[in-house]
């Protein structure tokens, strides 16, 4: 098998990390994989020990990501819970860490619906990045293929991602957002759009 690594974030401590990624089995065609794929189709996260001294990585396992391309993983402020989304699958995934650092099975799994204006690019949800407020409160999800910056509250008590709390940001039609990321001061986000190539900015 072959794996590709998409995406990589650090638990705050600074002793482990967060990878996702796709196993390929041996001829399996680039892009394989699609809307309504499911657990264990190919996506997964896992986890790593850092070595303090030499920043070797150990690894801790892994789990199912559900769905085939996860390209985004973050991990709350608390350090208790890992994020990640899937581009192919629109799928927005939640999993406890454990005080080794390794990664139990999802807790919480959300599959997002919708699509966009561009004829080849959003058909369907395109979950690009996730991304927790410094007081993980809530979690923003960025999705190219809705043309939408999505939140989800976190319930960090039960383990639990809520939708619909706010509503979600529409960007311009096919701008495709990407990324999301919060100005220090916590009163200020910015929005990468892949599509359109511009960057939007937030209150």
């Amino acid at each position: 098998e072959e794996e590709a690594v998409f995406f990589a974030a650090v638990h705050p401590n600074r002793r482990y990390l967060y990878a996702a990624s796709r196993v390929r089995e041996p001829g399996e065609a680039d892009g394989a994989g699609g809307p309504g794929a499911t657990a264990g189709e190919g996506g997964y996260v896992s986890a790593h020990r850092i070595d303090p001294v030499t920043g070797a990585l150990e690894p801790l396992g892994r789990q199912p990501a559900h769905g085939t391309v996860p390209c985004y993983v973050s991990v709350t402020p608390d350090g208790r819970y890992l994020l990640s989304v899937d581009y192919n699958a629109g799928v927005v995934a939640m999993f406890p860490i454990e005080a080794d650092g390794s990664l139990l099975p999802a807790c919480d799994v959300h599959r997002r619906q919708g699509a966009g204006v561009h004829p080849r690019r959003q058909s369907g949800p395109h979950g690009h990045c996730v991304l927790p407020d410094a007081e993980g409160r809530f979690a923003f999800v960025a999705d190219l293929g809705t043309d939408e910056i999505a939140p989800y509250r976190l319930d960090l008590a039960s383990g639990r991602l809520e939708a619909g709390v706010v509503p979600a940001v529409k960007t311009n039609p096919g701008a495709g957002p990407r990324h999301v990321a919060f100005h220090p001061n916590g009163r200020l986000a910015y929005v990468a759009n892949e599509i359109d190539s511009t960057v939007t900015a937030y209150r």
